[in-house]
């Protein structure tokens, strides 16, 4: 009887598990396919999970931080947090007991958050871990764009060493965890190299970036015990930067070689964060810019450094043509890593409560990265019946392309 009882449990089981297996592609297929028809309506959403990891300061193994913060960069706030135990700005609240924490943030609401008929505003959020006991604070930036059903990121942060303000007696009379204060916040322009465009004699190369269109530009970090002793800059991940209005005319002639160099709007922020442990408060201050939107855009062939094209053919490659007139258009993707100078930011800022004004000076990378609809439209302007118009990407992943003419 046991028996019995025993093999109808199994196959009961193994039936549930291939209903479920059945239920679960089919949901999903159908959320995608709901998600596409509220996409033209303008109301579609996107459940986002973010795993994070914090590394070691030397990267090599993972630590589990006592505390984190997370925020939307824009001063949103994601609601309907399913999973973890991590509220939102301005509180700080303590991880739960893993070296990963999964976080499923309710769908974003598309209805203004879709601002082109194909590009979407990215979510962008700002995570802090912090282990005062231990002296390490890490920082990333994380983007999402949400242009499916389901986004899952994760996220590497490395922890790096930094001393707290340390205060013993007060620390029991709190009841919340801590909580961060913004000491100074403004937001200022400045040029930025957002890119190159190339052409070969006889072509013609279009950059072309339209309105909600990416790049992905460098933030940095650094931290301090007070005010007034604060470390390096650290970086603090590639933001993706939606340009605000199309940008037009960026295009570069029979051999020409153009950078692109973007009006971009930055953000500076100054906070304070004050945690209540066990053993005391601790505070600690962080100071951060990172790039907030594209504004407009102009060709530069004089003053910036633009690299040399590669000698040879490398990397993925397309013909365009010969004859004149003959064209195409090349969507740019790339790798995320850093390999031009995006902008040197000078400003000032206030420490100590007392308005007196300090310069700042930061420079900030460019990655080797675009999204939504970033291209290069390409066409043949003088015919040359003997070679053929190439592009070439010199092993970026079409991040930058090149053109040369070669033979059949």
């Amino acid at each position: 009887m046991k028996k019995v009882d025993k093999t109808i449990l199994a196959k009961f089981i193994v039936s549930l598990v291939i209903v479920i297996g059945m239920i679960w592609p089919i949901r999903r297929c159908i959320e995608s396919l709901t998600f596409d028809a509220a996409l033209t309506a303008n109301q579609a959403h996107s459940a986002v999970s973010i795993h994070i990891t914090a590394l070691s300061p030397d990267g090599k193994y993972a630590v589990i931080p006592e505390y984190m913060i997370i925020r939307n960069l824009d001063g949103r706030i994601a609601k309907g947090q399913k999973t973890g135990v991590l509220p939102f700005y301005p509180i700080v609240a303590k991880t739960i007991p893993a070296t990963w924490v999964s976080m499923e943030f309710d769908r974003f609401g598309r209805g203004g958050t879709q601002i082109y008929s194909h590009n979407f505003i990215p979510e962008r959020f700002e995570i802090v871990v912090l282990s005062p006991d231990e002296g390490l604070v890490g920082s990333k930036i994380v983007s999402v764009i949400p242009d499916k059903p389901f986004v899952v990121k994760s996220v590497r942060i490395t922890m790096h060493k930094s001393a707290f303000k340390k205060q013993i007696g007060t620390h029991f009379l709190k009841k919340e965890t801590g909580y961060t204060t913004v000491e100074e916040y403004k937001t200022f322009n400045a040029k930025t190299n957002i890119g190159f465009v190339y052409s070969a004699p006889g072509g013609e190369s279009h950059f072309v970036f339209e309105k909600g269109s990416i790049a992905y530009i460098q933030s940095k970090f650094r931290i301090s015990p007070d005010e007034t002793h604060f470390g390096r800059w650290l970086d603090d991940g590639a933001v993706a930067t939606p340009s605000k209005e199309e940008l037009k005319a960026l295009n570069a002639r029979n051999g020409e070689k153009c950078a692109i160099i973007a009006t971009v709007r930055y953000a500076y922020k100054r906070e304070k964060t004050v945690i209540y442990t066990s053993t005391g408060t601790f505070t600690n201050y962080r100071e951060a810019v990172y790039p907030l939107q594209i504004l407009d855009a102009t060709k530069d062939s004089t003053h910036y450094h633009i690299p040399p094209m590669p000698e040879t053919i490398t990397g993925n490659k397309l013909f365009v043509g010969h004859l004149s007139g003959e064209m195409t258009i090349i969507l740019l993707g790339g790798v995320p890593v850093y390999y031009t100078p995006a902008a040197t930011l000078n400003f000032s800022a206030s420490y100590g409560g007392k308005g007196i004004p300090s310069k700042v000076s930061v420079t900030l990378m460019l990655q080797k990265r675009y999204a939504q609809r970033v291209a290069i439209r390409t066409k043949v302007i003088k015919s040359n019946p003997k070679e053929i118009l190439t592009a070439f990407d010199g092993k970026t992943n079409w991040g930058v392309i090149y053109f040369k003419w070669t033979s059949h």
